[in-house]
Order: C-alpha cells, then sequence, then structure tokens
C-alpha cells in the first residue's frame, strides 16, 4: 500500500516527466531540447518543471552558464522550503528522469545605468538537487526577459553587464561575475 503523498509523486511523474535515455551533452544546438550536464538530464519540454518558455529560450531571452550556488543567492531565499522537494527530485533522477531547465527573469535598467536586476525565478529545488548530485558546478540557466525585449534586443553591453553583475531579486545586494558564459542566440557573447 502507498500513501498518498507517494500517489501523487507517482501520478506527477508519470504526467510531466519522462525518462530520457542517451541524451547528449549540452551545446548550443541542444539548448531547446534534452541535454545532459553531469549526472542530470534535462529537457525542455519532457522535465519536472520545465515551461514553454525553455523550448523557446533562443527567441524569448538567452542562457548563461553560473553555478547553483551563485542562482540560489540571486533568487528570493526560501529559507529551506524547497529541502524536501529538491530531495524527491534527486531519486527522479536517479531512476533517469529528465528536469526542467531552471530560469531567472531579468530586467535592464532602460538608461543603462544600473546593472540588470532579477525579477523573479523558477527552479531553487532543482538547483539544491544539482548542487547535491553534480557538486557547484556551472550549468545552463534560462534567462527571460522583461519589458518586451527579446534575443534580437540583447546587445553586446547588456552581454557585458549581466556577467559584470545582478541584483538579486527584491534586493539592492549585487552578485558580481554571475556567468562563467553567455550565449544569445545560440552564439556565445
Amino acid at each position: 500500500m502507498i500513501t498518498f503523498k507517494q500517489f501523487l509523486a507517482e501520478a506527477e511523474r508519470e504526467i510531466y516527466a519522462k525518462k530520457i535515455e542517451n541524451a547528449p551533452a549540452w551545446s548550443p544546438a541542444v539548448a531547446e531540447e534534452d541535454y545532459k550536464v553531469g549526472k542530470i538530464t534535462y529537457s525542455a519540454t519532457k522535465g519536472f518543471g520545465s515551461v514553454p518558455n525553455n523550448a523557446n529560450v533562443n527567441y524569448m531571452g538567452f542562457i548563461g552558464f553560473m553555478k547553483p550556488s551563485t542562482f540560489m543567492s540571486l533568487a528570493l531565499d526560501d529559507e529551506g522550503a524547497q529541502e524536501e522537494t529538491s530531495k524527491d527530485l534527486e531519486k527522479f533522477v536517479e531512476q533517469g528522469y529528465a528536469i526542467g531547465i531552471p530560469f531567472l527573469y531579468v530586467k535592464f535598467d532602460e538608461d543603462g545605468n544600473t546593472l540588470p536586476k532579477i525579477t523573479g525565478h523558477e527552479g531553487r529545488g532543482r538547483m539544491r538537487m544539482a548542487r547535491r548530485v553534480n557538486g557547484d558546478e556551472p550549468m545552463p540557466v534560462h534567462f527571460f526577459l522583461s519589458g518586451g525585449l527579446r534575443s534580437r534586443d540583447v546587445t553586446k553591453d547588456m552581454a557585458d553587464e549581466v556577467k559584470q553583475g545582478l541584483f538579486a531579486e527584491r534586493s539592492e545586494r549585487i552578485v558580481k561575475n554571475p556567468v562563467t558564459k553567455l550565449y544569445v542566440d545560440g552564439k556565445e557573447m
């Protein structure tokens, strides 16, 4: 006999995530599809927590490689509320299920006088799990733009601002050098 919580977890797994075997390593060519980073398979369409924008990041935003600890310092603090979720995800990942790509919403200053700000996020539990499974190694994170901006609007100056630093969500705290690499429309900037 299974508990109700186990039933829900099983039902959620069957509905929202798929097992993906033999996913290639991350590259710009597969950034909107399925790929593997370390021991974790990510899927833009078939993973726990994936959203439609993940499969359209080359139009809607850009990709930055960052450490899970950096993501956690940029996202609004949850005071440990996602710990149980991340442990459940770890079990699913061990069984071969894919997870969705964590993402951040970013807003650029219209005048270019201040660094960009993180205005929202999704994926703290996934990042906690990634840090346990793969260590605190840089991994792809999707950035979605606000204010009607799209990838085509991202300039080299904007990419350089992101590389320089970002304001953490709902904070005046700056996280310096948050990304190790940045890709706009599949090209490294």
